[in-house]
């Protein structure tokens, strides 16, 4: 995910896997835009910056504080709703 590598428009259309580069939503797919940017995404950002915030942080929270040890579960959860169940998404 941290990467930029996988299944985001950005890293296919860069390698001529894919036509396009951008997210339904109209902007550039890619790791950040789904975490902290797309519309499609809002209630499941809402649901882990709630929890974040009760633990102390602040958003946005820089990438690198994404995968402390106690937003770890959060976090997994968050990506696995983004790149799972919406991805596959009709």
């Amino acid at each position: 995910m941290f990467t930029g590598h996988g299944n985001f428009q950005e890293y296919l259309a860069k390698r001529q896997l894919s036509d396009t580069a951008n997210c339904s939503c109209g902007e550039i797919k890619n790791p950040a835009h789904l975490i902290y940017n797309c519309i499609n995404y809002t209630r499941d950002r809402e649901i882990f910056i709630m929890k974040a915030t009760l633990k102390g942080y602040t958003w946005p929270i820089p990438i690198a504080q994404l995968t402390n040890k106690d937003l770890h579960d959060e976090f997994i959860t968050l990506i696995t709703t983004i790149t799972t169940i919406k991805e596959n998404a009709p």
